[in-house]
């Protein structure tokens, strides 16, 4: 604590020092009213999102827009007694209007996207975006945080004060780059909402309650402005009543931490208007090494033991299976219900007894939920490592080696841990003959092999994306294709609003996605989720 107050004092006395030649006059001064255009960036939650605003102080009215106008909002605050909140965006087809009122607490500010200025120092002259710029520098000491406020804009001799990159760097880090500015008063039409009487009132959302939307809904770039923390602080604490999280005082500002960065990427990635959205769910804030725990599929097919080989479905073996427009296996009987594996990496695990839980049903028309704790407990031979990571191939030699696998009830309930294995001769209940590979990055022989052979074991690049993933179809090409570091399990197919998808069933729990359930984009092979498809053979 003592270096970290010294390193503290350094620093601002730096500052004292660098500012004693200017004159509290060259502060920057912006003007009344303007427009400008930027991108604000955020590397810690992976945004990268275009902005355009439009501000008048003479008219106490602002807007902004997102993502090149697919999302506006409107902060007015002549309109009503505390100022009006409007926000239009697309819902499915339709842009359509919501809006709330401020109240007497929290009132409708028109919002700038250029800092108050009060308490920077000139730094001297650097270059920014391959730009010679003033720089000016403001310090915040509290007593756990030391951050740094950055604004760099174009050299004095310039006839107008031109801004070019406003950053934070500290505890957060984000900066916006401001591509276009002009000092022009924006028109009265620019704020007009047409038909207004359209507008939709704010309703409650898993965001929190109505003051953390004003923010996160209809005001998402004044937290990156004003440094306003108030609605964060707000939804924290709606949070972690909803889903009865607890912890000590450290524990709970690094926690508060994670969850501010991924409210902020769910927020924006939402505001782009994708095929899918985002949601708020029992991960939102999961440390690192908690995430990657639930993602530890590893196919290192060099390490799988034992000589049970696996069959190719042939092309030739599938002609003859006709494919509908849909299919759902959880329609037919042959799915169990979601299940949760916990702080512990044994997805591998779960997509294998689907796998064989659903192509037994198909088989006998009998469904029996089988164990995972047996795999993680006793596959180790077969190059699992219990919650430290796995795959189905070797999980499924297990099983062929052991002549079957045992009920949950009868070899003891999931763990979410390893334990000793205590598979007993006669416990296996459910016998394969072998596993097959279906052809890589061809949806129609999956179709048909789900068909045929029932759901589906398949593994998948899980990003931050699929992490938060609320409903849609989901379509981020940004996961890499060759890096498998989660499995599921696919129970069927389809399309909405024209895009073709795998219905998808997960291993956390039925609060994540749609019921623990997911719709992954066909076309791309979204995540890698064609690479290496497995069927069940019996």
């Amino acid at each position: 604590m003592c270096v970290y107050l010294f390193f503290i004092l350094v620093c601002l006395k730096a500052c004292q020092i660098s500012a004693e030649d200017v004159d509290v006059g060259d502060i920057p001064k912006w003007p009344s009213a303007y427009t400008a255009r930027g991108v604000l960036q955020i590397p810690y939650a992976e945004i990268s999102e275009p902005f355009e605003a439009w501000y008048d102080s003479s008219q106490g009215s602002s807007r902004v827009d997102y993502y090149n106008g697919t999302v506006k909002t409107y902060q007015l605050s002549k309109e009503g007694e505390f100022g009006t909140y409007y926000k239009l965006e697309p819902v499915l087809t339709t842009i359509q209007c919501f809006k709330t009122k401020g109240t007497s607490h929290k009132k409708v500010l028109s919002q700038s996207v250029l800092p108050d200025m009060t308490g920077y120092q000139f730094k001297g002259e650097a270059e920014v975006r391959g730009v010679k710029a003033e720089k000016w520098e403001r310090v915040s000491v509290s007593e756990t945080v030391f951050t740094v406020y950055l604004f760099w804009k174009k050299e004095a001799s310039t006839k107008s004060i031109v801004p070019l990159r406003y950053e934070q760097r500290g505890r957060d880090h984000h900066y916006m780059d401001f591509e276009y500015f002009s000092a022009t008063t924006p028109t009265t039409a620019t704020f007009e909402i047409k038909d207004n009487t359209t507008c939709k009132p704010m309703n409650e959302s898993e965001l929190g309650g109505v003051e953390q939307q004003l923010v996160y809904t209809f005001n998402p770039i004044q937290e990156f402005v004003d440094e306003n923390m108030e609605h964060v602080d707000g939804a924290w604490i709606n949070y972690k009543h909803q889903f009865n999280k607890q912890y000590s005082l450290d524990e709970d500002i690094q926690r508060k931490d994670i969850f501010r960065q991924k409210m902020r990427y769910i927020t924006s990635t939402n505001r782009a208007n994708l095929s899918y959205w985002l949601g708020v769910n029992h991960l939102v804030d999961y440390t690192p090494e908690e995430l990657q725990a639930l993602t530890a599929c590893s196919p290192r097919s060099d390490f799988f033991g034992g000589d049970e080989a696996f069959e190719e479905i042939a092309n030739e073996t599938l002609e003859s299976v006709e494919v509908p427009k849909a299919w759902d296996w959880r329609n037919r009987g042959a799915v169990t219900p979601v299940k949760d594996q916990g702080d512990c990496g044994s997805c591998w695990s779960f997509s294998t007894t689907g796998a064989i839980e659903g192509g037994y049903f198909v088989r006998t028309r009998r469904l029996f939920t089988l164990s995972e704790q047996v795999l993680i407990d006793c596959s180790w031979n077969f190059g699992n490592r219990g919650c430290d990571g796995g795959y189905m191939e070797g999980a499924f030699k297990w099983v062929m080696r052991n002549r079957g696998i045992p009920l949950s009830q009868t070899y003891g309930p999931y763990l979410a841990r390893k334990n000793y294995c205590h598979m007993k001769k006669g416990m296996s209940e459910v016998r394969i003959k072998s596993y097959g590979r279906i052809k890589k990055l061809c949806p129609n022989c999956i179709k048909q092999a789900l068909i045929k052979y029932g759901p589906i074991a398949v593994g998948m690049h899980a990003n931050n994306g699929f992490l938060n993933y609320k409903g849609g179809v989901f379509t981020d090409n940004s996961c890499p294709k060759n890096q498998m570091n989660h499995a599921i399990l696919i129970v069927g197919y389809g399309s909405l609003s024209g895009r073709e998808y795998w219905l998808i069933k997960n291993s956390w729990s039925n609060r994540w996605g749609i019921g623990g359930y997911a719709l992954m984009g066909i076309n791309g092979n979204i995540c890698g989720i064609m690479q290496d498809p497995m069927c069940v053979l019996f």
